[in-house]
């Protein structure tokens, strides 16, 4: 078992303190500690609420991307935890140019824009994100 220590606080103040937690390298590691029962109770607790989230977001869809419930329990019983892929939304969009910014490559991020403006957040992302997986974020 490995440790961190992490800064725990509250919003009024974010730094009350900085305390030691475990870091369990296995399932039977954690189960040593906390017992297998306990460990069983927080992995579906933890699924659960992933699952659930994956189906809330599903089901709040409007309008032509609006899904069946059929259709989200398909989504939902497909879904693995811990495997995630980042949505081209805007806001990840936004972020992804920043880290073009900072690093000065302004080339890179007219070309995003254009491709904006030409077609969807999503092939502007997927262009940042293909130049920064080759290691071309520098200007």
């Amino acid at each position: 078992m490995k440790t961190i220590t992490k800064p725990v606080g509250t919003r009024e103040e974010p730094v009350l303190g900085n305390i030691v937690f475990p870091v369990f390298e296995s399932v039977d590691e954690a189960a040593e500690v906390y017992g297998q029962d306990v460990v069983l109770r927080l992995v579906n607790k933890a699924i659960s609420q992933d699952l659930e989230r994956v189906a809330r977001e599903n089901l709040k869809k409007e309008g032509d991307a609006k899904l069946t419930e059929d259709q989200v329990q398909a989504i939902v019983d497909a879904y693995r935890p811990g495997i995630s892929t980042v949505k081209p939304s805007l806001k990840n969009f936004t972020k992804l140019a920043g880290e073009f910014a900072s690093a000065g490559n302004f080339a890179a991020l007219q070309e995003a824009y254009d491709k904006y403006n030409e077609e969807d957040v999503e092939a502007a992302f997927n262009y940042l994100k293909e130049l920064k997986d080759a290691g071309k974020i520098q200007g």
